[in-house]
């Protein structure tokens, strides 16, 4: 019976400790959509043309996955990541 008391002290405490966060999370200045107040961030435009740096990057990239050269992946990633900063468009 002691058992059955103590499970049920522990689950009304664990309740109450529930209820308490949930209040405290309904009060809190942060809007639920988060700080930005459910703004999404602006749409980025696609590229109207493509380096030749661009070009040859992503040929790479797949030239290298398609033929399992995966030791050589970062290799292609760090020079997709170059042409990208090179012109971000």
């Amino acid at each position: 019976m002691a058992a059955i008391f103590r499970r049920l002290l522990v689950a009304q405490w664990i309740l109450g400790i529930v209820v308490s966060l949930a209040s405290l999370i309904n009060n809190s200045p942060v809007p639920a959509q988060g700080i930005r107040g459910g703004r999404l961030p602006p749409k980025k435009l696609a590229a109207k043309s493509r380096s030749e740096l661009a070009v040859k990057a992503d040929e790479l990239f797949w030239q290298t996955f398609h033929n399992g050269e995966y030791q050589n992946i970062q290799r292609a990633l760090n020079i997709l990541t170059a042409a990208y900063l090179q012109t971000p468009g």
